[in-house]
């Protein structure tokens, strides 16, 4: 729950497709739309970062078809793998990744201008 709404957070790791996830508003496509959420990755020793950010999703969608169409944040394992390596030497990687992940509110179209 957040913002007094419901939301569902649906995270999928693979080892050969990497990681994917997407947040659906449970509700109204109308209203989906009136929320973005956000996904920070940082890597090991805050030497990389990756910052996703979209419109939630509805759950009246396919989540499926969000995935197979890339439309929402993918990390590819090769590229989780550098997020976890020292620095930029060549090395194996180590520990893990924190995600965090935001759902803020749209900020309310400005009034029109009046003529």
């Amino acid at each position: 729950m957040c913002h007094e709404e419901l939301f569902h957070l649906k995270v999928d790791a693979h080892q050969r497709h990497g990681v994917v996830l997407t947040v659906a508003y449970i509700g109204p496509m109308s209203k989906a739309k009136k929320f973005i959420y956000e996904v920070t990755v940082v890597g090991l020793h805050n030497s990389r970062m990756i910052v996703y950010r979209r419109n939630v999703h509805s759950d009246l969608e396919l989540s499926q078809d969000c995935v197979s169409r890339k439309d929402c944040f993918h990390l590819p394992p090769e590229q989780a793998l550098n997020m976890m390596r020292i620095k930029n030497r060549p090395s194996e990687p180590h520990g893990s990744l924190q995600f965090t992940v935001d759902v803020t509110r749209r900020a309310a179209a400005p009034a029109p201008l009046p003529s």
